[in-house]
């Protein structure tokens, strides 16, 4: 949510961290936190070419069982200066194994970037192009979700507000649905050993105010975690339903990031790739009368980065960016950054 009036963003920060102190001072509670910030410096074309340090944020997550089989858990955390995110915010009951529900505001269930995300849960500084221009960052939902596993299988399912219509689908964040339709999705995992994990993901529901345009999305992945190495594949599909007088909307972006452990380094390689078409929606889209100037975007993103564990729980990142638009051959719009990341 945006806070514009400065007052009334430290009045909400001094209550988030009120409840903070006051959950950590109570011995029941369990909380973490974490505290980042970077420095951003690229090519003329980029809106940092001078040099800047920006996004600090600080986050909290507070968890307590109520009982064995019910507990509850809150996450949110500040961005710059007038920016507060509420993460989540859910109750859980625990059946089985086999079948656990959680009722509020959750992190939507889809692919594996997209729960793995935080400054210090992720290996890149920069959000990958699918969760640049494909879907939101940080994509949450309001509703219910149903989880389990059996063996090597992991399923979750939910039923929630989804996506509203947007100049883009990675804008199509919202917390109050705006028709009578819900979005239905779900993810299945199979754990194929030695560190090997197998995913598939979907959702779909209608979109638009009237309820009556399609959208659907298809997630891919492929992780695998070893004692000193990684590796992290993500294929999404988007299609979205637009008026009869214009090309249904496609979308698809593939994410690929491996890393190595050396001598107390980490270094990363990542591979992104997005192609969106859409000639409905796009830059000026305001409402289903006001069609926007369409999209049409092919982009590649190269990343070497690297991250050096200076004590436990405090990080260093190095990342260079190297952006193609095939739109635009001569857009110079290369980045790196340097972050400091704290989790205690």
């Amino acid at each position: 949510m945006k806070v514009n009036q400065e007052n009334s963003f430290f009045s909400k920060t001094f209550l988030l961290l009120l409840l903070c102190l006051t959950l950590t001072w109570s011995s029941w509670a369990k909380i973490s936190v974490f505290m980042a910030a970077e420095y951003a410096k690229g090519q003329e074309d980029t809106s940092f070419s001078l040099g800047s340090f920006q996004r600090p944020q600080l986050g909290a997550s507070f968890a307590e069982a109520i009982n064995p089989q019910l507990d509850f858990y809150g996450q949110f955390y500040l961005v710059g200066r007038d920016e507060i995110q509420l993460d989540e915010a859910w109750l859980r009951w625990r059946f089985s194994s086999k079948l656990t529900t959680i009722f509020g505001l959750y992190l939507v269930p889809f692919g594996y970037y997209n729960e793995n995300s935080l400054p210090y849960q992720s290996s890149l500084i920069r959000q990958p192009l699918t969760y640049e221009y494909i879907l939101p960052y940080r994509w949450r939902d309001m509703g219910v979700v149903v989880l389990g596993s059996w063996g090597d299988f992991s399923y979750w399912l939910y039923l929630g507000n989804g996506l509203t219509e947007a100049s883009s689908l990675a804008e199509g964040q919202q917390f109050i649905d705006h028709n009578r339709n819900k979005a239905i999705g779900g993810k299945i995992t199979w754990e194929l050993g030695q560190g090997f994990q197998l995913g598939y993901s979907r959702q779909q529901g209608k979109y638009d105010d009237q309820g009556q345009r399609q959208l659907v999305l298809d997630g891919y992945h492929l992780a695998w975690r070893g004692k000193n190495s990684s590796l992290i594949g993500e294929y999404i599909l988007g299609s979205l339903e637009v008026p009869s007088a214009f090309a249904q909307g496609k979308a698809k972006g593939i994410y690929l990031q491996a890393s190595l452990t050396l001598f107390g380094l980490r270094p990363v390689v990542s591979f992104q790739e997005i192609n969106y078409r859409d000639e409905f929606h796009g830059p000026g889209f305001t409402a289903p009368s006001f069609p926007g100037q369409g999209i049409d975007w092919e982009r590649q993103r190269w990343t070497l980065g690297l991250i050096y564990p200076l004590v436990d729980k405090v990080y260093f990142k190095f990342e260079y960016d190297w952006n193609k638009n095939r739109k635009d051959e001569t857009k110079k719009d290369d980045t790196y950054f340097f972050q400091v990341t704290l989790v205690f």
